[in-house]
């Protein structure tokens, strides 16, 4: 039976003397996420067991990383903008978009060029 979504959650564990940190998780997605750095970063995450509930299904899984690897971040802050300011970014960005895309046009040009001298 799959968990409640208030029963899902993800514990960092982290103590001074190791330099490991333990992570065990019922998020989906966290799963998912650890699940990939396991086989991307074998040196620095390892999968150490399965949670399993009542009915032997899979509902979490336990990890071991590198404690450097977990991070606390600040919340980001929104600007606070003038009309001008804004008026002025959006210009920037349509002007960066026509060069983009002046770019795209070109390249596309260039490799119309060479199929056609290669036939």
């Amino acid at each position: 039976m799959a968990l409640e979504k208030s029963e899902r959650y993800t514990m960092v564990g982290i103590d001074e003397d190791s330099k490991k940190a333990q992570i065990i998780t019922f998020i989906r997605a966290d799963l998912n996420k650890l699940d990939k750095l396991c086989k991307q970063y074998p040196e620095s995450y390892q999968h150490v067991s399965d949670q399993f509930d009542e009915g032997d299904e899979l509902v979490g899984k336990e990890f071991i990383c590198d404690k450097r690897l977990i991070s606390f971040r600040a919340p980001t802050k929104k600007k606070k903008l003038t009309e001008a300011q804004k008026k002025e970014m959006g210009e920037r960005l349509q002007k960066a978009k026509k060069s983009k895309e002046k770019k795209e046009k070109k390249v596309k040009g260039e490799d119309s060029k060479t199929t056609k001298s290669t036939k």
